[in-house]
């Protein structure tokens, strides 16, 4: 028998136990009935009494029947154990040490098949014997120690691992993490830097029980001191992925998001494939708002693990967020391929062919939803959404075009089968009358929907704003006056009034107290910047009206409004070409015919000072 077989066990991982830790994932077990454990018991008598006889036959025969079964006991326990049929490897050990009993590599062999299937009693006898006899037996000293770990003889745990740290023995390391880790699940945490103290005098292998000391040192509330001692092992190893972990996690908990980074991003130089590290890397990019930057660290996570559909999820979602709609298409469809009945999956896919203009496609995998599930209602929305866009192509000269009649019907029939979406799919029908320039009908639909529930100040607002666009001031008055006495700090509300002001030159002092107020609540919000730059180009403050409308632009580069002012800011200025630009900007935004009637009228008065500006260059209309 080849008595040197090579055999690698992973029990010592952790010294805390052998068997799996509270909250450890397993594959569900089968349910065992009683009539199966039957079966097995008297599979496991029979196969007992099979080998009993085999060997009481050989013993017989003599020495050549003996070395014969002993080959044939090792290879069928051997490959029962790598099949993990445990129980059949145990009784083939048990039997091949009747014929072997002084054997210490077969004694080692069978406790290991004994604690695979939880016989951590029997096996420990079998270790202790052959620690006894073969004295500092640091290998099975280390099993035994965790065996002694998972039935609560903790001393004797200890006693092991000690004479292990005391003698002469290559797994000095182990045993002095699993002694230590020991005294620091008893609280003994003098005890526990004590002997990393002393083994780091006797192992190169320092940065690792500087690691532990900082550990240690966590654990005893003292971060700073911890900090130390990571940057120490850093030095003595700057790969040790375990103290770059810690030390950033340091970072993070202080707030330092930027110095964490930089040091995970210089591991991640000469360790691209980290995988520990990668992903803390995306945790602090996307705490710091960096989706962009995270995506190649996103892109490498994946590639070291294809099978992690979540992560693959993850990286479509990165992809859709930087508008790389391709990419994230591409993803999209390999998750198909794996879940096609994912509603998740299927939502996304028909987001993307919508953002990239495939609206069929788009529609078809909004409808593949079921009903029961939690995205059907936001599929409903979004393909009348669509149909939407379609009517209002169409609708702009023909309002009777089959593409208007299908989305009306669509959206009155599926907001009568579905009541809690009502509000929601209504005001899709309102929108699409306002985008048509049908303000009374649109009025109409909205005034219908106040008794609905969620009918909310925003529902107000939009109100407001087509009393507004149908002229009918007075009532878009009292709307907004109503939501500020309300709430006094809505920033839309104030933003509107003050707005309104300015356009019928009332009042205008107040009205830039309306707009500054809402400034100061939303400073990032676009529209209400241009409020802000329009009171100054109205007042005759052309730097500041610039400045601000600049602002505003950069904040909403697709609004009619803020284009056509930016181009009446560069008409003011002089600069012709600028202003044509911006006339084109805003013909791209304009959402009805009537506003794009208006652009080309202004374009119209500009065509004596710059002869360039002609309709023939103009961009279609959205």
């Amino acid at each position: 028998m080849n008595k040197n077989v090579l055999f690698s066990l992973f029990l010592l991982a952790s010294c805390a136990s052998i068997r799996p830790k509270k909250g450890t994932v397993l594959e569900p077990s089968k349910k065992i009935t009683t009539e199966e454990k039957s079966v097995d018991k008297e599979k496991d008598k029979k196969l007992e009494s099979i080998l009993k006889d085999k060997v009481a036959r050989a013993k017989k025969e003599g020495q050549k029947s003996l070395f014969l079964l002993e080959g044939e006991l090792f290879l069928k326990g051997s490959d029962s154990s790598f099949r993990s049929n445990y129980k059949d490897s145990i009784l083939y050990f048990k039997y091949l040490l009747k014929l072997q009993p002084n054997d210490p590599y077969l004694k080692k062999r069978y406790g290991i098949e004994l604690i695979k299937i939880g016989r951590l009693g029997q096996a420990k006898v079998q270790l202790e014997e052959l620690y006894e006899k073969k004295g500092n037996y640091s290998n099975i000293g280390l099993i035994l120690g965790g065996i002694y770990n998972s039935l609560g003889e903790r001393g004797k745990a200890e006693s092991v691992y000690l004479s292990i740290i005391n003698g002469k023995s290559k797994r000095i390391i182990e045993a002095c993490l699993f002694l230590s880790k020991s005294y620091q699940v008893r609280k003994e945490l003098g005890k526990a830097k004590k002997i990393l103290n002393k083994c780091t005098n006797k192992t190169k292998r320092k940065e690792l029980f500087l690691y532990y000391e900082g550990k240690i040192a966590l654990e005893e509330g003292d971060s700073k001191k911890a900090k130390k001692l990571f940057f120490e092992s850093l030095k003595k190893n700057p790969d040790y992925y375990l103290s770059v972990i810690e030390l950033g996690k340091i970072f993070e908990k202080e707030g330092k998001l930027t110095k964490a980074l930089e040091l995970y991003e210089a591991f991640l130089k000469r360790e691209p494939m980290a995988y520990p590290i990668l992903t803390r890397t995306v945790n602090v990019l996307l705490r710091l708002s960096e989706k962009e930057r995270a995506i190649p660290y996103v892109e490498t996570l994946t590639r070291i693990d294809p099978t992690d559909l979540n992560l693959k999820l993850r990286l479509g979602l990165f992809y859709i967020d930087v508008k790389r709609f391709e990419d994230s298409k591409s993803i999209f469809n390999e998750l198909f391929q794996e879940v096609p009945n994912s509603a998740k999956v299927l939502f996304y896919l028909g987001v993307l062919h919508k953002k990239t203009k495939k609206l069929d496609e788009a529609i078809l995998y909004f409808s593949k939803i079921k009903k029961d599930n939690s995205y059907f209602k936001e599929s409903l929305v979004q393909v009348a959404n669509i149909l939407m866009e379609k009517a209002i192509a169409k609708g702009q000269n023909d309002f009777n075009h089959s593409f208007v009649k299908k989305f009306t019907s669509f959206t009155l029939d599926k907001s009568k089968e579905f009541p809690l979406l009502k509000l929601e799919l209504m005001s899709l029908i309102s929108s699409f009358y306002e985008s048509l320039g049908q303000y009374k009908k649109s009025i109409k639909i909205l005034e219908g929907l106040k008794g609905e529930s969620g009918f909310s100040e925003s529902h107000e607002y939009y109100l407001a704003s087509l009393y507004e666009k149908n002229k009918d001031f007075l009532k878009a008055r009292a709307i907004i006056t109503g939501i500020l006495k309300k709430n006094p700090n809505n920033p839309h509300a104030l933003n509107f009034l003050g707005y309104s002001m300015l356009e019928k030159n009332e009042n205008l002092s107040l009205a830039l107290k309306y707009i500054k107020k809402a400034v100061r609540l939303r400073p990032k919000d676009g529209y209400i910047r241009d409020s802000l730059g329009w009171y100054y180009f109205k007042v005759g403050q052309i730097s500041k009206a610039f400045k601000e409308l600049k602002k505003a632009w950069e904040l909403v580069k697709s609004d009619f409004i803020i284009a056509k002012h930016m181009a009446t800011i560069y008409l003011k200025k002089k600069k012709y070409k600028m202003a044509f630009k911006f006339y084109q900007e805003a013909i791209k935004a304009s959402k009805n015919e009537e506003q794009k009637k208006e652009v080309l009228a202004l374009i119209k008065t500009l065509q004596g000072r710059y002869p360039e500006a002609s309709p023939k260059r103009l961009p279609a209309s959205k």
